[in-house]
Formats: C-alpha cells, sequence, structure tokens
C-alpha cells in the first residue's frame, strides 16, 4: 500500500530533523569510561571487591555546578579490577554533545543512595564492617593538557582516605604470654561519631555525638582498629585494654595529638605486669612522628 505524506507529517519531521541537528541525536551521546586505583590499602586491607560500587558527579570544568544532571550516578567493578561500568543503563553518564564544553569529575566510596545536599553522612560508630565505613574520594579536573569532553572519554580516578585510621600491635610483656592475649578487648573513648563530607568541596564537618569505639581486634589478641574521623585537641581520649582475666590497662592519649586526614596512628603495645611499654606512630597513610610511654595496670 502507497503511504501518503500530508502536510502537517511533512513539517513534523523537518522539526524533528532540525531538532536532532541542533541537540544531538542519542548516536552523538558519548559515554564517558572510568577505572579507578587506590592510593593506599584501604580498610579492609586489600583493593576493590567483586561489586563495590561508586558514585560518581560530573561537572562543568572548573566548577561546582554538575552537568548533564549526572549527579551520584551509581558504578561497579564487577570483577573486581577497578574498571567500573554503570549498575543500570540510566546510570550511564554522557559527555556533553558540545564538544568545546569539558567536564570534572568527583567520586566517592562507599555508594550512598538519596544523599541530601550531595552530602554523604560519616557515622563510625559500629566498626563491625570497615570498609563500609572507609570513606575514600576521587577528583579529576579537566586541563589544557588533558581534558575531558567527548573526544577524550578515559578517566582515571585515584582515591584517597577522607577518615583516619588506629592501629594496634599487642605484645605479651613480662608475667604474660601471647596465650594470655587471646580474648583482648580495646576501646578508644570520646570519640566524634558521625560527620558530614560536602562532596563537591571536600569539607569535613564532625558533629556534637562523642562516644566510646570498640576496635576490631583478633582473637588472638594481637591486632587491632579502627575507623575514626579526624580530630586535634580533644581531652579525654583514652585506649582501654581489657584482658580476659579483668585485668585493665589504660592509655591516655595526649590532648595535643592529631589523627589526620588520610593518615593511620599505630600503637605497639607491650602489655606486662607492670604496666604497658607504649610506642606510638603514624605510618603507612603519612608520617608524623613517635612518642613513648608506660601504662599502669588497674
Amino acid at each position: 500500500m502507497k503511504k501518503i505524506l500530508f502536510p502537517f507529517a511533512l513539517a513534523s519531521l523537518l522539526f524533528a530533523s532540525c531538532s536532532n541537528d541542533e541537540t544531538g541525536t542519542d548516536n552523538d551521546l558519548i559515554p564517558a569510561t572510568f577505572s579507578a586505583d587506590i592510593s593506599l590499602t584501604r580498610a579492609s586491607l586489600s583493593t576493590w571487591d567483586p561489586d563495590d560500587a561508586i558514585g560518581i558527579y560530573m561537572l562543568d570544568a572548573g566548577t561546582t555546578n554538575i552537568s548533564e544532571a549526572a549527579a551520584n550516578r551509581k558504578y561497579l567493578t564487577p570483577a573486581a579490577d577497578g574498571k567500573f561500568s554503570p549498575a543500570a543503563a540510566d546510570q550511564t553518564i554522557y559527555f556533553p554533545v558540545d564538544g568545546t564544553r569539558k567536564v570534572d569529575f568527583v567520586a566517592y566510596y562507599p555508594y550512598t543512595a538519596g544523599l541530601t545536599d550531595d552530602i554523604y553522612k560519616a557515622d563510625i560508630t559500629t566498626q563491625s564492617s570497615p570498609a563500609s565505613i572507609d570513606l575514600m574520594t576521587a577528583r579529576i579536573a579537566s586541563t589544557a593538557d588533558e581534558p575531558l569532553d567527548k573526544d577524550h572519554t578515559a578517566v582515571v580516578f585515584i582515591f584517597g582516605h577522607r577518615l583516619s585510621r588506629v592501629e594496634v600491635n599487642v605484645e605479651a610483656g613480662d608475667g604474660f604470654t601471647n596465650a594470655d592475649l587471646a580474648g583482648l578487648a580495646i576501646t578508644l573513648s570520646n570519640q566524634p561519631l558521625k560527620a558530614d563530607f560536602e562532596l563537591l568541596t571536600d569539607k569535613l564537618t564532625s558533629g556534637s555525638e562523642t562516644g566510646t569505639i570498640t576496635l576490631n581486634t583478633a582473637a588472638n589478641g594481637r591486632k587491632a582498629s579502627a575507623i575514626i574521623l579526624p580530630q586535634e585537641g580533644l581531652t579525654g581520649r583514652t585506649l582501654t585494654f581489657t584482658m580476659k582475666n579483668n585485668s585493665i590497662f589504660t592509655w591516655d592519649i595526649e590532648t595535643d595529638r592529631t589523627f589526620e586526614t588520610g593518615k593511620k596512628t599505630v600503637f605497639n603495645i607491650r602489655l606486662a605486669r607492670a604496666g604497658i611499654e607504649v610506642t606510638t606512630s603514624i605510618q603507612a597513610w603519612g608520617i608524623q612522628g613517635t612518642v613513648n610511654g608506660d601504662i599502669i595496670q588497674q
């Protein structure tokens, strides 16, 4: 059957053709390709895990303005190889069709749906799953030498830690054996528990709520760790070591000791009948200094 095009139909086709010329068709949409590394080990002491999810923002270059409505898009690394793909088709980030428009990218881990005002709510109250509270971010900006646009689509993120970390290594001293360390419990008091992290400006603001956190401690009592919020100038911070026989040792952390963003503080502890020998250093995420002291058994 012969098809007849009426005048209004011809006009509609002409309008559609002009519209496509101006705004671009689906074939013009160029997706970004993302890969990511972690600058140092993360809380789980590994690299990416299968299906780890990150959130990604595309911004107009040199601004905090979200480009193409690409805000908090969810991307996954199914093979844990650092190559990220959209969690669903509607999460795909496309570059602006106009090749002269440059963009920047911001990414964070762990992905959280439904953020308000692009603020990540950090909460270190529960330490049972360190990787899930180990906030990391990455930012890459378009430059004259390395532009980011539809003709330069490869985006490589290098993630860095935005909180701080405490690690404790414990040894048995005079009067104890390694067997005595099994079942050791370690806590850290007067810790800020929650903070707001503004993803587009890299600003962290701690709340007023404080409390005592329980470190993740190995069954043999030899190693422990916790993710904490960056802090300085706080009083009343105490590391408490409780052995299975209810012997208690404490170490009062100096008021001027800082716990900095992206750094970990390592406490090397030697428990003895007469007290504790403590060596503290900041390393791996950055090195600051060392302090020695004794803790008397209570």
